[in-house]
């Protein structure tokens, strides 16, 4: 049986416990700061398997280098999609309010303002 396989799916474990776990760190680190923590934690993930293939390719170290690859992974992937559902959001609710307001003859290019109407 190949081991190879294998070591494979912590890394796809780890990427999963990542997303979990990273939104935990929302209270205490700035998205920035977990974007530049997870591109460390995949820094040294990939130096580590570098190492493993420039020498030789132990199951366990090829393991433990794919898991940290995963975790910084993870932490990129929530931090990114977080930060393209806010900007979305906001996008959105833009143009949920001028449509709104457009519909209620408020909006930029209406002429026939009526003072009552709140906009």
């Amino acid at each position: 049986m190949r081991l190879t396989a294998l070591a494979i799916i912590p890394h796809s474990l780890s990427i999963f416990a990542a997303a979990v776990l990273v939104s935990g760190l929302y209270d205490r680190l700035t998205l920035r700061n977990i974007a530049r923590l997870g591109f460390v934690v995949v820094a040294a993930g990939l130096m580590l398997l570098a190492v493993m293939i420039r020498n030789e390719w132990d199951t366990l170290p090829v393991i433990l280098a794919l898991t940290l690859i995963g975790l910084g992974q993870g932490a990129l992937v929530t931090v990114l999609f977080n930060a393209l559902a806010a900007g979305a959001g906001r996008r959105c609710g833009l143009a949920a309010r001028h449509h709104q307001q457009s519909r209620r003859g408020c909006g930029h290019g209406d002429r026939r303002h009526a003072p009552d109407r709140a906009c």
